[in-house]
């Protein structure tokens, strides 16, 4: 009788083998997007003050950005 479902539980073995390989993958996927998607916003936001700092001063950076951040965390 164990000969007989030894087959099928192996097989069983391998599916959920290769589902959570694809579950890693994919967490690895969006892990990867999403350190991608900070580091340009790193970089926006680093390119803003600078921009802005050579247009009216880095307190006024500074104030800018900060009021850019309350007003996210205000209305989102």
């Amino acid at each position: 009788m164990n000969g007989l479902f030894a087959p099928m539980a192996a097989l069983a073995a391998n599916e959920v083998r290769g589902r959570v390989r694809r579950q890693v993958n994919v967490a690895i996927g969006y892990a990867v997007a999403a350190a991608g998607g900070l580091g340009v916003l790193v970089v926006a936001l680093v390119s803003a003050h600078r921009f802005l700092s050579m247009r009216w001063g880095p307190y006024w950076a500074d104030g800018a950005i900060g009021a850019f951040f309350f007003v996210l965390a205000v209305g989102g």
